[in-house]
């Protein structure tokens, strides 16, 4: 973690009573950098997110949570629910149902959830932003909305694509905002508890070795999961049987150890994908371990007890065809042709009983409000100073630095041809000023507005951001930034 957006983190060591918060959610919740990582040193934080998944991993993740030990729950998975929604495999009844199981299990214990909507790096309209929206408002819970995080720092001209670290992860220095106004929000909420029974869903996690017998059984772990997972390698078959519950929802699996197409009763799923075959990309160490949580594109009645599972190196046309997630499926005739092969730990089934609250809490906030607008235009202040070749103001230079940063990533994804190795120049640029020359003028004029927007002394201590006598000082200017 670099120094300069360490010191955007604010309240340290002396700062009072620090909240209790559960964060269930995904990759941008465990990753280096990511905002679990800053809200940690802000708060006492318990974090059982899981990469690679949707909010259906919440159900093994928070099996023995004892949401009376926290006073907040995190809950983001919006980010990895975009391109399954977008797609069909997933529905917005699937994901509510599984939200509305969560928030019921918090506010029976008076933990407040507070939803999380990270944003992808999209040139579409989001399709998941809205109901997630909606869902907090109808539950009457606060959330973080990060599209209009997104947008409150492209009107103050920061270009979008220096926001991302690529598609769906954050750059580090808007992971610690977010954190920032997580925090802030938290201790300005008053969750206005009251009395008011409701119901919701329930469900549960199956470990398939306990359930199956003659296959064979592996011992897979990562530094925050373990377990056993029954293993098919090659194309077979085999019954799961004293399955509880009225229908399966969901599946936990190694994907680094999965490929191929899976039938599950009358539903095929296409489970190639690229922790797979990351081994046959040159200079690439394969994962062993890449542990998931899937949704099934459609839940599969499993009242009698029993379910098939089938694995193949082709998708039979026997079964309705789907696959789990776009975006992790690679090149049919690459997987075609490899080792077939799954191992799986768990499924996720939905049961017949209800589980219940007692309480309803009357806290509804969008936390990327005007309050917050200090903490945002301060947290950019750093991030330019630690970082003035972005702080952009040229409309035009904006725009080109956009295409380099787009450009960048789709050649580390090789997608983007080369030009035989030439950069390729537009004709515009033969006639006006040099890419270099219009960047410095951009790079001064950021400046330029940096010391007209501050006091000399702001501008020095905002400067100096990475030394540790310029952190201590720059947390006092967080702390009186915003009275929220």
């Amino acid at each position: 973690m670099s120094d300069w957006v360490r010191a955007m983190v604010s309240f340290s060591e002396g700062a009072g009573i620090r909240p209790r918060v559960l964060v269930v959610g995904t990759s941008n919740g465990i990753r280096k950098g990511g905002y679990a990582e800053y809200l940690s040193d802000i708060v006492d934080v318990t974090n059982v997110s899981l990469g690679a998944s949707t909010s259906i991993h919440s159900i093994h993740s928070t099996h023995d949570v004892d949401f009376a030990n926290y006073d907040f729950c995190v809950l983001d998975f919006c980010v990895n629910e975009e391109a399954p929604l977008r797609n069909g495999m997933m529905s917005w009844d699937d994901i509510d149902s599984i939200l509305k199981n969560l928030i019921c299990r918090a506010t029976a214990s008076r933990c407040l959830p507070v939803v999380l909507i990270l944003p992808r790096l999209l040139q579409v309209e989001p399709v998941i932003r809205d109901p997630y929206v909606r869902l907090a408002e109808r539950h009457r819970i606060p959330y973080l909305d990060g599209y209009a995080l997104v947008a409150r720092l492209e009107a103050l001209g920061v270009v979008k694509q220096a926001m991302f670290a690529d598609s769906a992860h954050n750059r580090a220095w808007v992971s610690a905002m977010i954190a920032e106004i997580l925090v802030a929000g938290m201790k300005a909420l008053r969750p206005g508890w009251r009395k008011a029974r409701w119901k919701a869903g329930r469900f549960t996690a199956i470990a398939l070795p306990a359930q199956t017998e003659d296959v064979e059984i592996v011992q897979r772990a990562t530094s925050r999961f373990s377990g056993e997972f029954i293993r098919l390698d090659g194309p077979g078959k085999m019954t799961i049987r004293n399955l509880p519950g009225v229908a399966v929802v969901g599946l936990r699996l190694n994907l680094a150890r999965t490929n191929g197409f899976l039938r599950i009763n009358d539903t095929v799923l296409d489970l190639r994908n690229e922790y797979w075959v990351q081994k046959t990309k040159p200079g690439l160490k394969k994962k062993s371990v890449v542990i998931s949580v899937l949704p099934l594109p459609r839940a599969l009645d499993c009242r009698d007890g029993e379910i098939m599972l089938e694995m193949m190196a082709a998708p039979d046309s026997s079964g309705s065809f789907a696959v789990v997630d776009g975006e992790r499926i690679v090149d049919a005739g690459a997987a075609g042709e490899a080792q077939v092969e799954v191992e799986i730990a768990e499924f996720v089934v939905r049961l017949a009983e209800e589980t219940t609250s007692a309480y309803r809490p009357d806290a509804a906030r969008a936390l990327v409000d005007e309050k917050a607008g200090n903490l945002i235009r301060l947290g950019l202040s750093v991030y330019r100073a630690g970082q003035p070749e972005e702080a952009l103001t040229d409309a035009e230079e904006i725009r080109r630095y956009g295409e380099r940063l787009n450009n960048r990533w789709a050649d580390r994804l090789g997608s983007r041809p080369r030009n035989d190795g030439k950069r390729a120049i537009s004709k515009a640029s033969d006639t006006g000023p040099r890419p270099e020359a219009t960047a410095a003028t951009a790079r001064e004029a950021a400046r330029a507005r940096q010391r007209s927007a501050y006091t000399p002394d702001q501008v020095e201590a905002l400067r100096a951001a990475l030394t540790p006598e310029a952190k201590a000082a720059l947390r006092g200017q967080w702390k009186g930034a915003a009275p929220l």
